[in-house]
């Protein structure tokens, strides 16, 4: 009898073991997958969001004056490279979107890479632009240069672009 008892506390005991095993198990597998979960939505936002950037990058090299500025927030402020006074509202960036593109008809973008990280994504790119119209004030000079940009947006929660900077020199451009 002794032995019979001895044996079933055994099997007990191996049984709760075994149990308590697959409950950390699945405490585990909980835990794991509620970590996926988040950055999953996390990578998604991150990925939409990269792909709106480039859209818009690729769009101005196209020529796409409502396609460059298709995913921004009419609220969205454009600092460009910091040379001249912020763009603060939809009209002005298509003015000078548009007055850009006349000045340059020729810039491309290759090249082109992107990367996420929260509400930035930076967007860097080779270009090339003859500067074949006056702009402005200045004087179409009909060089042609060669040049690299970073572009870095920001983005809010839904989605939209709230903030544009160009991290190139722009007079590059105008010598």
């Amino acid at each position: 009898m002794k032995k019979l008892f001895t044996s079933a506390a055994v099997l007990l005991l191996m049984a709760s073991c075994n149990n308590g095993d697959k409950t950390e198990s699945n405490t585990a597998a909980l835990k794991d997958s509620t970590k996926t979960a988040a950055p999953d939505k996390k990578q998604q936002r991150l990925e939409s969001n990269k792909q709106k950037a480039i859209a818009s990058v690729t769009a101005f090299s196209n020529h796409d004056v409502e396609g460059t500025l298709k995913d921004e927030d009419p609220n969205a402020v454009d600092y460009g490279d910091g040379s001249m006074a912020p763009m603060k509202n939809m009209d002005s960036a298509k003015a000078m979107v548009t007055m850009f593109l006349k000045s340059f008809p020729d810039i491309k973008a290759d090249n082109i890479l992107a990367l996420a990280d929260g509400e930035y994504v930076s967007v860097f790119a080779d270009w090339s632009a003859t500067f074949k119209n006056d702009m402005g004030s200045t004087k179409a000079t009909g060089k042609t240069t060669k040049f690299h940009d970073c572009d870095l947006f920001r983005f809010n929660d839904s989605g939209r672009i709230i903030e544009h900077r160009s991290v190139q020199n722009m007079s590059i451009l105008f010598k």
